[in-house]
């Protein structure tokens, strides 16, 4: 009988304790993408619904190429739609090619170098390579 005693005693002393329940809204994007520990989501100035609401904005009325309404551009993905315009008007059909091509290449060395750093994340031994 003490030992059957012990174990209730031993179980009720690891059981976990009620809590009241309660509820709070830093606790309602817990399981939302971007949350880690241990802050969960992070909005400290609570500005996340405005900036959605300004990206919303830019999509359906600023970035506006020929698939979505707006006049058909130069070329395939020209969002320009005469809000911005440093000069591109002004350049000759060679200087527009040259400066599309560079900008062409800047985006490629861009993904190279995320597509190396996710290479080097994921070998986990680089120290034995090149130690510090």
């Amino acid at each position: 009988m003490t030992v059957f005693a012990a174990l209730i005693a031993l179980a009720a002393a690891f059981a976990p304790a009620s809590q009241k329940a309660s509820s709070s809204a830093l606790k309602a994007f817990e399981e939302e993408l971007g949350a880690q520990a241990p802050l969960g989501f992070f909005n400290p100035l609570g500005i996340v619904a405005d900036v959605l609401a300004f990206v919303g904005f830019l999509e359906l009325f600023v970035m506006k190429d020929s698939a979505n309404g707006a006049k058909p551009g130069e070329f395939v993905g020209d969002f320009r739609n005469s809000a911005l315009d440093f000069g591109w008007d002004s350049f000759d059909d060679e200087n527009k090619l040259t400066k599309r091509a560079v900008e062409l290449n800047q985006g490629r060395a861009a993904q190279m170098g995320m597509l190396a750093l996710m290479v080097r994340d994921k070998l986990g031994n680089v120290e034995d390579f090149f130690p510090n």
